[in-house]
């Protein structure tokens, strides 16, 4: 149950990013399948799902604090680690999510 903090945001973010994709595929047919399949993939290495955003270079790191899933992972790593939730970091989240 406690952990339904962190999917909501995660839930909204998966609903733009496959919105996206489907505006793409709609406005430009077959001819940008390959790429709406690999859309997802290319969010990976900067929201910090499998390692901490600290240790991509720079430009990575900016990147990264413009997509919401950034707070939402560093927020759920947290609350793993600590068994504290950072409410900061899940609102900011949660906004720009919704806000996407």
């Amino acid at each position: 149950l406690p952990l339904l903090i962190f999917a909501l945001p995660l839930i909204i973010c998966g609903l733009w990013i496959g919105f996206m994709a489907a505006i793409l595929l709609i406005s430009f047919g077959a001819r940008v399948q390959t790429f709406v399949f690999i859309l997802n993939w290319t969010f990976t290495p900067f929201c910090g799902v499998f390692f901490p955003i600290e240790i991509l270079p720079l430009w990575g790191q900016i990147v990264s604090a413009a997509l919401p899933m950034t707070y939402i992972f560093s927020a759920l790593r947290h609350y793993i680690l600590t068994g504290q939730y950072q409410v900061p970091l899940i609102a900011i989240g949660t906004l720009m999510a919704i806000g996407y």
